[in-house]
C-alpha cells in the first residue's frame, strides 16, 4: 500500500507551544504541525501534559489562547486543531474534578480522555480509577500502553485493563524502535492481537523523518484498512464522541 494517506487524524500531540515539553515556541509549533501535514495529517489533537502540582498544568483558558494564534499564524485552513490533554495518573489524583474544574480538557468536550501511567511502575488501583472514570460515563485512552515495563515483562496485564471501559493508543514510532526494542516488541502483539484502537505521533520536536518512516513500517503490520481505522475513522469517531469498538480480546482472563 501507500506509505502516505490522506487527511490522518492525530489524537496525541505536543505542538501547542510553551505549554510543556514539547514545541518551544510559535515556530516550531508551526514547523512541526507543517512537517506532519506533509506525512499525511490534516488534524491534531493538542495533548498537552498536565500534571498536578508542576509546571505542565496550565489552564484550558490560556491554552485557548494559544491555540487562537497558533491558527492565525498557521494561516492553512485544510489544517484543524482540538484542545486536549494527556494526563498523568498518579496515586492521589481525581481526575473528574480537574474536568469539573475545567483544569483539564477532552478533545470536543467529548466522553475520552487520554491518560498517562507510569512508565516504570504499575498503578495501585488503578482498575478502580478506570472503573470511577467509567462510572462518570469517561473513556479513558490510555497512552503508549507498549511503553510501559510491568506490560512489556507480564502482557497479561493489558487484558486486566481490558475488562473495563478502555481504549489504548500506541505511539507510532515505537514501531521503529523509538522507545527501544522492548516498546516495539509489545507494540507488535499488541497490533497482532488486535488490541490498539489509536495510533498516534506523541509528537514533540521534528528530529528526523521518523513519522515517514514508522508509517511505511507500520504498513508491514497493518493492512489499509486496520490503518485507516486507528489513524482516521476510529479518531472522527472520538471528536464526534461516538462509540469506538471495543476490542475483542481472544485471551481475556475470567477470575
Amino acid at each position: 500500500m501507500a506509505t502516505i494517506m490522506n487527511n490522518m487524524i492525530d489524537i496525541h500531540n505536543h505542538s501547542l507551544p510553551g505549554v510543556d515539553d514539547g514545541a518551544k515556541n510559535m515556530e516550531e509549533a508551526i514547523a512541526n504541525i507543517r512537517y506532519l501535514k506533509s506525512k499525511g495529517f490534516s488534524s491534531f489533537v493538542l495533548t498537552s501534559h498536565y500534571i498536578v502540582n508542576t509546571k505542565y498544568s496550565s489552564s484550558v483558558e490560556d491554552r485557548k489562547g494559544i491555540l487562537e494564534e497558533l491558527k492565525k499564524s498557521l494561516e492553512d485552513k485544510d489544517i484543524k486543531l482540538y484542545l486536549g490533554n494527556e494526563v498523568y495518573v498518579n496515586k492521589g489524583e481525581v481526575l473528574i474534578d480537574l474536568l469539573k474544574r475545567g483544569e483539564i480538557r477532552t478533545p470536543k468536550g467529548s466522553k475520552y480522555l487520554l491518560i498517562e501511567l507510569p512508565l516504570d511502575h504499575r498503578l495501585r488501583h488503578l482498575e478502580n480509577i478506570i472503573c470511577d472514570l467509567n462510572a462518570a460515563g469517561l473513556v479513558p485512552i490510555i497512552a503508549h500502553p507498549e511503553r510501559y515495563t510491568y506490560i512489556q515483562e507480564d502482557f497479561e496485564k493489558i487484558y486486566d485493563l481490558l475488562e473495563f471501559d478502555c481504549r489504548l493508543q500506541c505511539n507510532l514510532t515505537s514501531i521503529i524502535g523509538r522507545y527501544g526494542s522492548n516498546a516495539k516488541k509489545t507494540m507488535k502483539r499488541l497490533i497482532k492481537e488486535k488490541l490498539v484502537s489509536f495510533v498516534a505521533t506523541d509528537f514533540h520536536h521534528y528530529h528526523d523523518d521518523s513519522i515517514g518512516k514508522a508509517l511505511k513500517k507500520l504498513s508491514k503490520y497493518m493492512n489499509e484498512g486496520e490503518m485507516n481505522t486507528v489513524l482516521q475513522v476510529n479518531p472522527q469517531i472520538m471528536l464526534d464522541n461516538g462509540n469506538i469498538p471495543v476490542p475483542f480480546v481472544k485471551h481475556r482472563k475470567y477470575k
